[in-house]
């Protein structure tokens, strides 16, 4: 007999869908220069395949703590060929990257960061998403 553990995990941040056309690393510097923050390539989040639990799935990722503030830019779509297609979140195709803030802090406001990402190049468009109606959300728990 198996047991089952199941709990209800906290999504305490907020997630935005970002389109750009831009790398990962050139998004990341325009970021930089637009929201008030200082993102630098950390290790790549990786995902196990489930039909092959032994293959990790790479996807970009770009992080920024600031106190209690955390901030992480993650590919979407990952950019190596073997796994050409595969997605962290299936469900967002039309997102290319997103940005994942826990706590955004005081210094930069939920509008003046939608204002600045308005502003970066290649950025074609940007939404906030609701974490609660995805169906993989767990791949953002970190």
């Amino acid at each position: 007999m198996h047991t089952q553990l199941e709990t209800d995990f906290q999504y305490d941040f907020l997630l935005f869908g970002i389109s750009s056309s831009a790398k990962e690393y050139k998004l990341a510097w325009a970021l930089n220069r637009g929201c008030i923050c200082h993102f630098k390539k950390v290790s790549d989040i990786t995902l196990s395949q489930k039909q092959h639990e032994k293959e990790e799935v790479p996807f970009a990722q770009f992080y920024y703590q600031r106190g209690s503030q955390i901030w992480r830019l993650i590919e979407n779509r990952t950019y190596s060929p073997q796994f050409s297609g595969q997605r962290l979140i299936p469900e967002l195709p039309n997102w290319n990257y997103l940005l994942w803030l826990r706590d955004p802090g005081e210094h930069v406001s939920l509008d003046t960061l939608k204002q600045n990402l308005k502003t970066i190049p290649d950025n074609k468009s940007y939404s906030q998403i609701s974490v609660d109606l995805l169906p993989n959300k767990d791949n953002l728990l970190f």
